[in-house]
């Protein structure tokens, strides 16, 4: 009889304690609820709920409290978060994105536009939701974000951090990260991070943001050795931002890229021309300048690299039987080249040919299949070389 009885109460007591967990977790669903926002699935990370009973979900904390929120390095007086209002939508979302709860902040972004289109406080929305978009590094989404507020907004109050935000999406991309599509697959976005910086150069014109971006552009064409477009970048940054410190800079990098253009002597020498008139512009504008030494150097390569293009070509010529064009390069590598040792070879082989009268031929010298000229180095090899 003893064992019974107290088997009935062990049952009874166990029965009690799942009958008020269940009423807990109830309760404390309804209070999470309440507290979680808008259409929210998730809760910040330090929620503490001290209410007695939960409020409202649409209504957000019940009025009468005093919650406090970190902001800036400080704590400060939660703004009020109702739900039916503007301001209290943006203050959720401001409440989302101080918590890194970025998914939150971007769907209740496109809530507030859909529920209050054309307010004023949807550019800071908009940014919002594209920094949100940037910290799950989904930069593309980002920027689209950025193009909305920036044509809804373009000398908004918020403009200036939403061009240095599109300049870090650009300079993602350039640096590898790929563009998100179809929300899962990565594509290489190296070009649009080109055209980003050079929206912000035209969205914002003269500003420092604007000639970094440009810069950027000449500087990732050069180092990827597209020496044709890192000319004309480099170019263009001389043009936009004349007075900048860094002119010299970008003299000096346009020249090197001009060279790296020339390939061998077999080949056109304009990439050696335009070079050599780039670096001698560079050394006289600035002779002090820390890079006027190698400039002169360069200089000295050049030349020397224009004299065996002539010469090689004058033994093409002789080689393909025509007396009369290379009788015509080898005495002008001797007239423009004779302090080289290309002008003394040219030299020798225009006495070897002897009465032949010179005559310029016409077309571009192209080696035939099985008369190799002889070989030569790259001019960006020779330049490597320097010591």
């Amino acid at each position: 009889m003893n064992r019974g009885w107290a088997t009935v109460v062990v049952v009874a007591w166990i029965a009690g304690v799942g009958l008020w967990t269940e009423s807990a977790v109830a309760q404390a669903r309804e209070s999470v609820e309440a507290r979680s926002g808008p259409g929210a699935v998730d809760v910040p990370d330090d929620f503490v709920d001290t209410d007695e009973a939960a409020p409202d979900a649409r209504r957000g904390p019940r009025a009468g409290t005093q919650d406090m929120e970190w902001v800036d390095g400080q704590w400060v007086p939660a703004a009020s978060r109702d739900f039916a209002t503007p301001d209290g939508l943006l203050a959720w979302i401001r409440h989302y994105a101080d918590r890194n709860q970025n998914a939150l902040v971007v769907s209740t972004a496109g809530r507030f536009l859909k529920e209050y289109p054309g307010d004023p406080r949807s550019e800071e929305v908009m940014l919002l939701a594209g920094e949100a978009e940037m910290r799950r590094e989904r930069y593309w989404q980002a920027f689209k974000w950025f193009e909305k507020q920036l044509d809804a907004f373009a000398a908004g109050e918020f403009s200036a951090r939403t061009l240095q935000r599109e300049h870090e999406v650009a300079e993602a991309f350039l640096s590898g990260k790929p563009r998100i599509v179809l929300g899962f697959l990565p594509l290489p976005a190296r070009s649009e991070g080109i055209d980003i910086m050079l929206r912000i150069v035209e969205r914002a014109p003269g500003s420092a943001l604007a000639e970094k971006s440009m810069m950027r552009v000449a500087d990732f064409y050069f180092d990827r050795q597209n020496y044709l477009l890192a000319v004309g970048a480099y170019d263009r940054y001389q043009e936009l931002f004349k007075s900048s410190p860094r002119i010299p800079y970008a003299m000096y990098r346009a020249a090197l890229a001009a060279l790296g253009m020339f390939r061998d002597t077999s080949r056109d020498e304009t990439p050696l021309i335009d070079a050599e008139q780039r670096f001698t512009l560079f050394a006289r504008r600035f002779p002090r300048d820390a890079q006027a030494a190698e400039a002169g150097k360069i200089l000295e390569t050049i030349r020397d690299l224009r004299g065996q293009t002539s010469f090689e070509t004058g033994e093409y010529y002789r080689k393909v039987g025509r007396a009369e064009a290379a009788a015509f390069y080898y005495e002008r590598t001797v007239d423009r080249f004779s302090d080289t040792a290309w002008g003394e070879r040219a030299a020798a082989r225009r006495a070897a040919l002897g009465d032949v009268q010179r005559k310029r031929p016409t077309g571009v010298a192209i080696p035939a299949p099985g008369l190799p000229v002889t070989a030569a180095k790259t001019a960006t090899e020779r330049i490597e070389e320097l010591p």
